[in-house]
């Protein structure tokens, strides 16, 4: 379980595996649908989205429980174990960074 606010959901499908093996790929496809909001989330954090751009309110702001299978998660970290050893991380991967590599057990 990790707690993560509108903005890390949706940069942890940025980071999801475009290219790979059906079964990295379906994984991949777990993890996104798990991430996006529901039809509930959107109504109440107004989520706007314009083009590759998304806003929400300050609903969108407070973190929310994820809860993720082993398998999952070893995903995520393994994604951004490659971002980080290719030195290709943002300054919006940090938190993410942080709550997967460093608090995640």
């Amino acid at each position: 379980m990790v707690k993560l606010n509108m903005a890390e959901r949706i940069g942890v499908t940025n980071i999801l595996p475009q290219q790979g093996d059906i079964l990295t790929l379906r994984l991949g496809m777990q993890i996104a649908e798990i991430m996006y909001p529901t039809a509930d989330e959107q109504k109440e954090c107004e989520i706007k989205k314009d083009g590759n751009t998304m806003a929400w309110n300050e609903k969108g702001m407070e973190e929310k429980e994820i809860i993720l299978s082993d398998l999952q998660l070893s995903l995520i970290k393994q994604e951004l174990v490659k971002l980080n050893e290719a030195k290709t991380l943002t300054p919006a991967h940090i938190s993410i960074f942080e709550k997967f590599m460093e608090t995640v057990k």
